[in-house]
């Protein structure tokens, strides 16, 4: 064992004892011992929330280096920190990243195991997200075990859209062992096909199932991020969530968010899995005018150089139509557009066809999950 792995391992060994073991404790997560695994091994889970590597550290004791956003190196003394203690792998946000996914080939076949959070991001309705097929043929080419990993009960505990934890239940097991010749012998597309098997979890059907309170304070707070579309009125970002209610400030609807992670109300919308896929598909309907475009005022556009440094390029208006995205002097055409992506709760970033990155800072509370979803909706 290098130095460097030693320090690795160390680090690992501690950070368990020391951090992940409470914090598992106190989420109250629950899970499956993990036995003896043919190593190297590919962990490939999915993404409830933004500290749920801990708790996939509470299951796996071997170390285990961790994929991770690019966007967390923006800190230079966090970039220091993660680089010496754990040496994660970096991945661009916003498009596929091939010096990413060479670093990890290059790390498993020098036999370190790899946990890799498939869809890239958290979600906002709870649903699992699409896994990339690039991700199949990763786990294919790799010639190492892959192992399926599935964490529930992170949605409602730490929603991508809310603010801090709410305390109920969480829990993880194993799904699936593939050892490398069972890989071999499976195309890129059965690969998918299982890991969307294994990883799918729809935390609302979950609370159907098993209900579970999850309480915390001020739980409707950050609905916003998640919700543009009010049902009531087809009023863009009027929604505003405040202790346990959300309101729109356009026509005065109410509702309040109760611990089973639903809402009870006036909007015709109960579960925020259900609101997220409506306002999707009506803006949708939306797009089919001519003219239509989506705006916000006081936004920033800066560039992401390769040091993980930004430099402000513009101020003003954020548009977005069919042909282009513009703020200020700036524009981008549509069809020069990679990658949308979303930081955080709501920090937009964008990558063109020349790898060039931005991201759109707000002055302002206002949903980037909008911008995506007209994204998404014009290139399918």
């Amino acid at each position: 064992m290098s130095n460097g792995t030693r320090r690795y391992d160390i680090a690992y060994r501690l950070g368990r004892a020391l951090l992940v073991t409470p914090f598992a404790w106190y989420l109250r997560f629950r899970f499956k011992p993990v036995g003896k695994i043919p190593t190297p091994y590919l962990v490939v889970a999915n993404h409830t929330m933004d500290l749920d590597f801990m708790l996939v550290m509470r299951a796996f004791p071997r170390l285990m280096h961790f994929v991770i956003g690019d966007t967390v190196f923006q800190s230079g003394l966090l970039r220091r920190l993660l680089v010496s203690l754990h040496n994660p792998v970096a991945l661009r946000k916003g498009g596929t990243d091939m010096r990413a996914v060479l670093a990890i080939l290059q790390r498993l076949r020098a036999g370190q195991n790899i946990c890799l959070f498939a869809e890239g991001h958290t979600c906002f309705d709870g649903v699992t997200g699409p896994i990339p097929r690039g991700t199949a043929t990763l786990a294919r080419s790799a010639g190492a075990t892959l192992v399926t990993y599935v964490v529930g009960g992170g949605y409602f505990t730490a929603p991508r859209w809310g603010r801090g934890f709410r305390r109920g239940r969480t829990w993880g097991e194993v799904k699936g062992i593939y050892p490398p010749e069972q890989l071999k012998a499976m195309t890129d597309a059965e690969i998918a096909a299982q890991l969307a098997r294994d990883l799918h979890i729809d935390a609302a059907q979950e609370q159907q199932v098993n209900p579970v309170p999850y309480r915390g304070r001020r739980p409707a707070e950050g609905l916003e991020n998640a919700l543009y579309l009010c049902p009531r009125c087809l009023s863009f970002d009027s929604l505003q969530g405040e202790d346990n209610r959300l309101h729109c400030t356009a026509c005065g609807t109410q509702a309040v968010y109760t611990p089973l992670g639903a809402l009870e109300g006036d909007f015709g919308q109960l579960q925020i899995r259900d609101w997220v896929a409506w306002q999707r598909q009506t803006l949708a309907g939306m797009m089919a005018e001519e003219n239509f475009a989506l705006q916000d005022e006081g936004q920033t556009l800066r560039q992401v150089q390769e040091d993980h440094k930004v430099r402000e390029v513009a101020h003003g208006t954020l548009h977005m139509d069919r042909r282009h995205i513009r703020i200020g002097d700036w524009a981008l055409p549509m069809d020069s557009l990679r990658g949308v992506a979303i930081f955080r709760k709501n920090r937009l970033l964008l990558t063109d066809d020349n790898g060039e990155r931005y991201d759109f800072a707000s002055d302002h509370v206002r949903s980037a999950l909008k911008y995506k979803d007209m994204f998404e909706l014009i290139k399918e």
